[in-house]
Formats: structure tokens, C-alpha cells, sequence
């Protein structure tokens, strides 16, 4: 048996159509993440592909410690959640850590979270 997942209005697994999972890999600017959503949005349109727009809010995960990591959980998040309100498909972000897991929560309620390991303290 195959697990359904849904994510916003849009459900993955079993005997669904493929979607695609997309967008920047870190919020850089409001500006690079609109453009990005926009060009996107237009080729799901015309290929008639559900679309999750994924973006990180910070990069924590980088090779070199002078790499750019974000613009800021606060920033990050209220462009995710106006993506979302304009352009109404979901969104998808990166949590590392329980902390930020619970400052999301409370700064962004339209996001849904794709959970990364999390130690369980004790």
C-alpha cells in the first residue's frame, strides 16, 4: 500500500499526479523569491503539474562558514507566507532545530514544515 502525504491542497503518493517540489534553496530577497515564484508558477500552469514551492529560511548546512545562511527567520518567513497568500500554493521550508521549529510555528502559520532530525533532549 502506498501513503498518501498532503501538503496544503496538494496530495503526493499512491495514485496521484506528479508534483513538483521547487523554488530557491535559501530566501536571498523578496525580489528573487517572487521572480522565482512566478516563473514556476507559470511552467506548473503549463504543464498542468501541482507545485509546492520550497524554500529554506536559513542555510545552515553550508561548506564553508563565510557561505550565506539567510536573511533572517523573521524576514525569511514573512516572504514565504506572502508568496503563499499571493501565489495560494504551498510551501514547504527546512526546520533544524526544535527552537526554530517553535518560532516558525508562531511566525508563520501557513507554512507546513518538512521536519529534519531533531536530537530528543535527555
Amino acid at each position: 500500500m502506498t501513503k498518501e502525504v498532503t501538503v496544503g491542497s496538494v496530495t503526493i503518493g499512491a495514485n496521484n499526479p506528479l508534483v513538483l517540489i521547487a523554488g530557491p534553496c535559501v530566501v536571498e530577497n523578496r525580489d528573487m523569491i517572487f521572480q522565482t515564484a512566478e516563473r514556476v508558477k507559470s511552467l506548473c500552469e503549463k504543464y498542468r503539474i501541482p507545485l509546492i514551492f520550497k524554500s529554506s529560511y536559513k542555510k545552515a548546512n553550508r561548506t564553508s562558514m563565510d557561505g550565506f545562511v539567510g536573511i533572517g527567520i523573521d524576514d525569511a518567513l514573512k516572504i514565504l507566507d506572502d508568496v503563499k497568500t499571493q501565489f495560494g500554493f504551498p510551501i514547504l521550508t527546512d526546520v533544524h532545530t526544535s527552537e526554530s521549529l517553535d518560532c516558525s510555528r508562531e511566525k508563520q502559520k501557513s507554512c507546513e514544515y518538512k521536519k529534519r532530525s531533531i536530537p530528543c533532549p535527555g
